[in-house]
């Protein structure tokens, strides 16, 4: 097969250095010249692919040409495609050169001198800090972010420009892309996959494992969080099970400590806060009791992100023990809802919320389920888990070292008649069936206001 590149081009360039040549040497000269030209020109056209472009330019052959560890060639650096002409000299020799550009020097030199550039300076700031931008001066102010959010970029942005500026009230928003590696992307899909796939429980407990430890992870972390709200919005009363799914993977994503969950905490919340204190979870409205155990969890998760991120967010406990007193004092709540809350109200500040927060409403929250304990109606069963919820959380106050009780000669039964005054007689009943009369003084002494 005959080379690109005769054998007489490389004996007359052998020849102008002083050097004669055979035919073979020639020859073989002539196909490793072609091999290093190809090689050449493929790494140019790789080079011009992605930079975007579809001309191949002059910088393209010195940008390859480094990237092969060769000297570029130098004189030849344009960004416009180079004209070629076209001679002949006879014979059907064809001989190829570039068109020089004719200069009118009378234009050159009346043209005006280009500005003086700015003298190169150099100064240090913070663009971000764990991904939120300080507000000092050499950053864009949240006015002028917005702003520059509406502004169009890309090889369209004349069309997107010319077609806002025929509306009065079109508004451009450039479309935001999150680029994932197909291992992330991978990643994600497997988990959500196993984590809801009930039947297989080892595939389930791998995949809790994997997002529970694994540190490469912080990029998926706003799709899981998505994923979990728009999960829990649109299936808390479809399906427990996947409730519960969603709860595990967040209780997941908090135990990892490599990632950085504080920017996520606020959006975390939510969908948490419904599956402890929402009103009604799953299919079956009449009966919440199977629920009961996705509320505590989902509480203990809360109680968890209060303890992590209490000091990165100083108002989440506080917000959260107003969610939990609201739904609490609310009488058109469900039980589940009650259930929660108390629940809520014992873990977000310990014994201090329960003497504060809890006990003054224990009686009034009595009177509203005492109808349905003593009577015999439908929702029997998740009043009396209630009740025995609130027992349980008026128990912890026993550890509570701020109260502090006197032997001051109160018989047993002033005593008996004092709680139940002062919580109800249902859950006096129940407090009393414990027979620890201490913890009767230390329910009456918090009672007390100071």
């Amino acid at each position: 097969m005959a080379s690109l590149v005769s054998i007489d081009t490389i004996r007359d360039n052998s020849e102008s250095m002083g050097v004669r040549l055979d035919d073979e040497v020639a020859q073989a000269l002539a196909s490793d010249v072609e091999y290093r030209l190809r090689q050449i020109m493929a790494a140019s056209i790789e080079v011009m692919k992605e930079s975007g472009r579809t001309t191949l330019y002059t910088k393209d052959l010195e940008m390859a040409a480094k990237l092969l560890d060769i000297d570029p060639p130098l004189g030849y650096q344009s960004n416009l495609g180079l004209r070629w002409g076209e001679a002949t000299l006879g014979a059907g020799q064809p001989l190829f050169y570039i068109e020089d550009e004719e200069v009118d020097f009378e234009k050159v030199i009346n043209a005006s001198l280009p500005k003086v550039p700015r003298e190169v300076t150099m100064t240090a700031h913070w663009t971000a800090i764990e991904g939120v931008q300080p507000q000092v001066p050499m950053n864009p102010s949240p006015a002028e972010a917005r702003m520059n959010e509406l502004v169009p970029r890309g090889a369209t942005t004349a069309h997107a420009l010319g077609a806002a500026g025929n509306s009065d009230n079109a508004t451009v928003k450039p479309a935001a892309k999150h680029i994932l590696s197909v291992e992330l992307q991978m990643f994600f899909d497997k988990v959500i996959s196993s984590v809801i796939d009930y039947e297989k429980d080892d595939l389930r407990s791998a995949a809790l494992s994997a997002l529970r430890t694994e540190p490469a992870i912080h990029q998926l972390l706003p799709y899981f969080v998505s994923y979990v709200t728009e999960r829990v919005t649109h299936d808390q009363k479809v399906d427990i099970k996947l409730m519960e799914s969603m709860m595990d993977i967040c209780d997941a994503m908090i135990d990892n400590e490599s990632l950085f969950m504080d920017l996520y905490v606020e959006k975390l919340c939510p969908p948490i806060l419904t599956c402890a204190v929402g009103k009604y979870l799953g299919p079956n409205t009449q009966d919440q009791i199977p629920t009961f155990p996705l509320r505590r969890k989902a509480v203990s998760i809360l109680r968890k992100l209060a303890i992590n991120y209490g000091e990165s967010s100083h108002t989440l406990r506080s917000r959260l023990g107003r969610s939990f007193l609201k739904r609490f004092l609310d009488n058109k709540q469900s039980y589940g809802s009650h259930y929660g809350s108390i629940l809520g109200l014992a873990n977000m500040g310990g014994t201090d919320s329960i003497r504060v927060l809890l006990l003054p409403n224990v009686k009034l929250f009595e009177e509203f389920i005492r109808d349905e304990i003593q009577g015999d109606g439908p929702r029997k069963a998740e009043a009396l888990e209630c009740l025995k919820v609130l027992v349980e959380t008026l128990t912890t106050l026993k550890t509570d070292k701020k109260v502090e009780v006197e032997e001051n000669g109160e018989s047993e039964e002033d005593l008996r008649t004092a709680l139940v005054d002062g919580i109800g007689p249902l859950a006096a009943s129940e407090i009393l069936k414990l027979g620890d009369m201490k913890l009767v003084k230390i329910l009456l002494k918090s009672l007390i206001p100071v």
